[in-house]
């Protein structure tokens, strides 16, 4: 693990981290203004990287899509902007997907909610320190650092996301942000019929419509919604 968080760093990140035999690099909560840096998303060993709470600005670089199992990915907080590079497609076995917080636009792909959260084909456990919210259960370090051992988390809130919510879901996601898009259309009936694993699932201050059945409340789970959505008696909070 290599920490950078929260330092003052200026200019461009030297290309020999894009080399380094590391599992994590934070580099969260630094104040530089500059394009995501590519040189991250072309190691092959990194499984997680984090460059939330920046001035990161333009759009994701394309060369996401090269990684092989990235873990944990943070993007969060900053000014990233246009569409998600059709790369993504390529990510597979994610645990952690934080974009929230950008100025990211375009359609959500229906492969992002299926494909990027995937079970292993190797035992591979990570379990490592990560600077952000704490959406599941997870072990706390310190004030803004947490320990995530079994969550799978797709956080896409707080940008301008556009067209329907989704269809299905990974049977492996558990916690689902999709709040404050521009999303519309209605929830539909398979996406309950997936096997879902969800314990937190927010679309509040969407367009999105529909209805939450019974059967798929379960003991745990959290829904932030508009209340006209909710069919059961598990949370669920006014938009």
């Amino acid at each position: 693990i290599l920490d950078l968080n929260t330092n003052r760093m200026v200019g461009s990140l030297p290309t020999e981290l894009g080399r380094l035999s590391l599992e994590l690099l934070l580099l969260g909560s630094n104040t530089s203004a500059a394009t995501a840096p590519t040189v991250l998303f072309r190691n092959f060993w990194l499984r997680g990287r984090s460059l939330n709470d920046n001035v990161l600005l333009g759009a994701i670089p394309s060369e996401i899509g090269l990684l092989n199992w990235p873990i944990y990915v943070g993007l969060s907080s900053n000014q990233l902007s246009g569409t998600l590079p059709p790369s993504f497609s390529n990510l597979k076995y994610l645990r952690i997907l934080d974009i929230s917080s950008n100025e990211l636009t375009s359609t959500i792909p229906e492969k992002i909610y299926n494909e990027l959260f995937q079970p292993y084909f190797f035992a591979y456990e990570f379990s490592a320190a990560i600077g952000g919210s704490n959406p599941c259960n997870s072990t706390e370090m310190s004030g803004r650092m947490h320990v995530f051992y079994d969550c799978d988390v797709l956080d896409l809130h707080n940008n301008h996301f556009t067209g329907p919510g989704p269809t299905r879901i990974s049977s492996r996601l558990q916690h689902l942000d999709l709040s404050n898009n521009d999303l519309d259309g209605s929830l539909s009936p398979e996406l309950w019929e997936s096997g879902s694993s969800l314990t937190y699932f927010n679309i509040s201050s969407t367009s999105i419509t529909g209805f939450i059945p019974d059967d798929a409340c379960h003991e745990g789970i959290h829904f932030d919604c508009s209340s006209s959505l909710c069919g059961c008696n598990c949370s669920c909070t006014d938009a």
